[in-house]
């Protein structure tokens, strides 16, 4: 007799909205700012623009004010211009922080801070062990010249607050920022890999390895408008983790165009999501040695529209004999 496998692809979307949250910009006094040798000073004036390895861990203390002593109105910043012509490229932070730290401060790699800037905030990250966090994080923030390449890694930690790979304002576009979780705990948040406020968000990417996400909006591009932009060759991979009410978007537009975006569903989605839209390829590896009713996505209670999207599946070395089959 033969046993049936049956490997079933269950799928089904609802309508949303997005909501974006623009930093404002802004300079206090208690703002850190990285310098050469892994040091950090409080004056703007001061701050290193490019080529900054910089590191923060449970004890670090700045002008006499320790990390978690920062509020919600300051900010860390790797690279950090005010000047027009002057490009923000290849700084790190590292947080070597314990899980019981809570920082409140805004983070970013590397910073643009003037909105007509035409230099490209680019090769900027930001890598977190462990802590809670309140605040927005940025692995790259520019203006009219774009962000490219900026990066955002998170290994553990709770996350309330939006965190983005690269962020760019006044047209600029948002080209190959990613941001990576192998672990974590997010909720009611959103995860972008790159965001353009009025230009085009392309190659983008968001990995997730890892974690918690209850109610979590999870975005590889998003092109917003004013006057419009598009989301072109984005793409979200999940790898592991946990799912509760979660959002997935590929290549989200207002006005502009979503195309080439990809959904890489390498692990059966560990969960239900609310919704699965702005993608244009869905591509499913089943898990090593699956049985019968494998479930890889459950998503919502209406069914997704499926046109003009393709699905592939990856058996993964599975072996379909007899009536078996895939749905």
């Amino acid at each position: 007799m033969i046993k049936t496998k049956q490997i079933l692809i269950a799928l089904a979307v609802i309508g949303a909205n997005v909501l974006h949250n623009m930093p404002v910009h802004t300079a206090l006094a208690a703002d850190w700012y990285g310098t050469t040798g892994n040091q950090w000073t409080t004056s703007g004036s001061n701050a290193g623009t490019s080529g900054l390895t910089l590191t923060i861990d449970d004890d670090t203390t700045v002008d006499g004010k320790n990390v978690t002593d920062l509020s919600s109105s300051d900010n860390i910043y790797g690279g950090y211009t005010v000047v027009q012509d002057v490009a923000v490229t290849n700084n790190f932070i590292t947080f070597n922080t314990s899980a019981q730290t809570v920082i409140n401060a805004k983070i970013h790699g590397g910073k643009i801070n003037k909105d007509d800037a035409t230099t490209t905030a680019r090769g900027n990250a930001v890598i977190i062990d462990n802590g809670t966090f309140n605040e927005t994080i940025f692995g790259g923030f520019g203006a009219v010249g774009g962000v490219v390449e900026n990066s955002l890694t998170i290994n553990n930690g709770t996350f309330n607050a939006i965190v983005y790979g690269g962020d760019a304002v006044s047209g600029g576009a948002a080209t190959k920022n990613t941001v990576t979780i192998n672990d974590g705990t997010f909720t009611n948040k959103y995860v972008y890999g790159g965001v353009s406020n009025s230009g085009n968000a392309t190659e983008n990417e968001v990995i997730i390895k890892g974690g918690t996400f209850t109610g979590t909006t999870i975005i590889a591009g998003c092109a917003m408008k004013n006057p419009s932009g598009d989301a072109t060759n984005n793409i979200v991979t999940i790898e592991g983790g946990t799912f509760s009410g979660v959002k997935l978007y590929g290549g989200f537009v207002t006005t502009g165009i979503s195309s080439g975006n990809t959904l890489n569903l390498n692990t059966k989605l560990n969960g239900t999501a609310a919704e699965v839209k702005y993608f244009q390829n869905v591509n499913f590896t089943l898990p090593a040695g699956a049985t019968s009713e494998v479930t890889m996505l459950k998503v919502g209670t209406t069914p997704m529209a499926l046109a003009g999207i393709t699905f592939t599946t990856d058996l993964n070395g599975l072996a379909l004999t007899g009536d078996d089959y895939i749905t």
